[in-house]
C-alpha cells in the first residue's frame, strides 16, 4: 500500500485535514431495525446501543435491516438522539486529531469521547489510527483467474517483500488509488493487474455493491480495500512500471488446490485471503468452479 505514494504523489503527504469534514457529513438515521435483531444487541451491551440506533447508513447501504418491520416497531416510542446513538452511527465524537507522522504511512492521535455508561460515566480515549491520505484511504485487491475449458482453471500470484515481517509473502495484484492517474476504482484494478503481474484485459467484477466504500483494512487503520475479480486476462507485453520500493520476487499461476492451501497456509495477506475467498464464491456462482 505505499504504491501510489511513490509512484503518483512522491513523498508529499496530504494533512487529512478532511476527516472532520466526513464525520460532520455522516448519514442521519434511518428506519429502525427489526426486534429481533436489537434483542440481541441490547443484551450485550444496553448502555451503548439503544434499539432505535441500528438503522444508519453505515449498514443500511448493505441492505441488513431492508427488511426491517415499520408497524411493529412504531408501537416503540423512539427515544431522543444521544452519544450512544453516535456509537452506533459507527461516529463517536472525535475531541481531537493530529498527525503526528507521515511518510509512506500517515500517524494520526485522535481523542474520540466514549458514550456516557450506564452510571453516566463518560471518557475520552486517545488512539493511533493509521492511513494514506494519499490514496484518499482506499486501495484495490485483484483477483486474476484464468479459465479452462470444461471448467476450472489457474489464478495467477504473487510473492512480495513485506517490510513489516521483513519477509516475503504470498499476495494478489494489491495497489492503491491514486486520484491522479485513476479515474475509477476500475481503473485502479488495471494498473495494478498491469504493473504487478503483468495481465491486462478481462472481464472485471467488483466484489462489493458500488455504494459499498470497500472492506476495512484493520481496527486501527482509515484504509479500505475493494476486492475485484477479472475473468480472462491476457499477458500485457508493455506493462507499467513497478514501484521503486516494490521486490516480487515471484508471479506464477496456481491451480485452485494449491491456493487455498496458500491461502490457509499462513503465510498469505490477509486482504488478499479475504479477496480469494469472495472471488472463489463468485466463480462457483457463475460455474466455472
Amino acid at each position: 500500500m505505499a504504491r501510489c505514494v511513490t509512484r503518483c504523489c512522491g513523498r508529499h503527504l496530504l494533512n487529512g485535514s478532511s476527516l472532520s469534514a466526513r464525520l460532520r457529513s455522516s448519514s442521519k438515521l434511518s428506519s429502525p431495525p427489526p426486534s429481533s435483531c436489537t434483542s440481541v444487541l441490547q443484551r450485550v451491551a444496553p448502555h451503548r446501543f439503544p434499539r432505535q440506533s441500528f438503522s444508519s447508513g453505515k449498514f443500511a447501504h448493505r441492505g441488513v435491516y431492508a427488511a426491517s418491520n415499520s408497524s411493529s416497531m412504531a408501537e416503540t416510542p423512539a427515544a431522543a438522539p444521544s452519544r450512544a446513538t453516535e456509537a452506533a452511527e459507527g461516529h463517536l465524537p472525535v475531541q481531537k486529531e493530529e498527525i503526528v507522522y507521515k511518510r509512506y504511512l500517515t500517524v494520526y492521535n485522535r481523542t474520540v469521547q466514549y458514550p456516557a455508561d450506564s452510571e453516566g460515566q463518560a471518557k475520552a480515549v486517545d488512539y493511533d489510527v493509521v492511513g494514506h491520505p494519499q490514496a484518499e484511504f482506499k486501495y484495490v485487491v485483484v483477483f486474476p483467474f484464468h479459465p479452462k475449458e470444461g471448467g476450472g482453471g489457474e489464478v495467477t500470484i504473487l510473492k512480495e517483500y513485506n517490510q513489516g515481517i521483513n519477509d516475503l509473502a504470498y499476495c494478489l495484484p494489491t495497489g492503491g488509488f491514486c486520484p491522479k492517474k485513476h479515474k475509477n476504482m476500475e481503473e485502479c484494478a488495471a494498473a495494478e493487474l498491469s504493473e504487478e503481474a503483468h495481465l491486462c484485459g478481462g472481464e472485471y467484477i467488483r466484489l462489493l455493491p458500488d455504494d459499498h466504500p470497500g472492506i476495512p483494512e484493520l481496527k486501527w487503520s482509515r484504509n479500505r480495500f475493494v476486492p475485484y475479480l477479472v475473468i480472462g486476462p491476457e499477458t500485457d507485453h508493455n506493462p507499467g512500471g513497478r514501484d521503486f520500493e516494490e521486490i516480487i520476487e515471484e508471479v506464477r499461476r496456481v491451480s485452485i488446490s494449491e491456493l487455498k492451501q496458500i491461502m490457509f497456509s499462513g503465510e498469505m495477506q490477509t486482504p488478499s485471503v479475504v479477496t480469494a475467498a469472495s472471488a472463489l464464491e463468485h466463480l462457483t456462482k457463475l460455474g466455472h468452479l
